[in-house]
């Protein structure tokens, strides 16, 4: 299963109730926008860091825990989209990418 939908997917990684926790929403009024921003979150992360935490073992591929720092980039990145909501141009903030810098794989060496 790949970054994104283990992160989207998966009851256990990147769940409502959490985002809703992280960005301090107590209503339900906003629900559908907090998993979008969720989604764009996830897909940015993913964009930038190009990894799946997948390794191929002995023809096997096998998924290897996504590691408590992109969680929490992708729950950063929620809660500056949600606060900053609007016309502007948004890119992954200068936080975020420190926490993601290190899983980032290089991509067509």
């Amino acid at each position: 299963m790949s970054f994104i939908d283990r992160m989207i997917l998966s009851v256990d990684q990147l769940n409502l109730e959490e985002v809703k926790d992280w960005v301090k929403v107590e209503h339900n009024l906003d629900d559908k926008i907090l998993l979008n921003l969720r989604d764009v979150a996830v897909y940015e992360a993913y964009n930038y860091m190009q990894n799946d935490f997948e390794e191929e073992i002995e023809g096997e591929l096998v998924e290897k825990p996504i590691p408590f720092n992109v969680k929490l980039a992708c729950l950063m990145f929620v809660a500056y989209l949600y606060e900053n909501r609007g016309d502007e141009v948004t890119q992954l903030p200068l936080n975020c990418m420190r926490l993601l810098t290190p899983y980032k794989k290089l991509v067509g060496l």
